[in-house]
């Protein structure tokens, strides 16, 4: 059984950790203060946006859903890069929910069914090495993500791909672009 919490010991940071109150913008103060955390693995040649994508989803799960929208509310946030890998750590003072298992064992909805919402949480396990809940002596959820973060291999103009022939858009007076691996023709 938990123990009622203290907002006010809330407040107390753990090491390294950010503490945010829920608004309309406070995913913008997250993702400025966790920038120069995440220039390391920039520096290094990693692509770090999946990042900011994982902490979008649950940063605004927790406040859409845990906190039903109310401003406000705390939310402790530690990003950690080591090596190859990012160490993420939330925590909240919302009801209860252990989200990996439930992302886990959520059956998607199919893109016929029309219906929209449900699959942030399976994209965000399946990005993760682990995904890990746990409820605080204080109440609430704590979560714990560890994510492989991938190498920037090209440049962005490498990356450029042709699509092949038969989807390429007809354009009058336009050639159509040679697959990469197609012969140089003979003259």
């Amino acid at each position: 059984m938990t123990r009622p919490h203290d907002a006010n010991e809330f407040e107390q940071p753990r090491g390294g950790e950010l503490v945010v109150r829920t608004s309309p913008t406070f995913l913008e103060e997250v993702f400025q203060q966790i920038r120069p955390r995440l220039q390391p693995a920039r520096d290094a040649g990693c692509d770090t946006s999946r990042v900011y994508l994982l902490l979008d989803e649950l940063l605004s799960n927790i406040f859409r859903h845990g906190y039903r929208g109310a401003e406000g509310q705390p939310i402790g946030v530690q990003v950690r890069v080591q090596g190859e890998y990012c160490y993420v750590a939330l925590r909240d003072l919302a009801p209860t929910f252990d989200s990996p298992r439930s992302a886990a064992h959520r059956a998607l909805p199919s893109p016929e069914s029309g219906k929209t919402g449900g699959r942030g949480l399976v994209i965000v396990h399946r990005m993760c090495e682990s995904f890990e809940h746990r409820v605080p002596a204080e109440g609430g959820n704590a979560l714990y993500l560890v994510m492989k973060l991938i190498r920037r291999s090209a440049t962005a103009d490498d990356r450029v791909v042709q699509p092949p022939q038969d989807m390429a858009p007809a354009v009058p007076g336009d050639v159509a672009p040679r697959a990469p691996d197609a012969e140089e023709p003979r003259r």
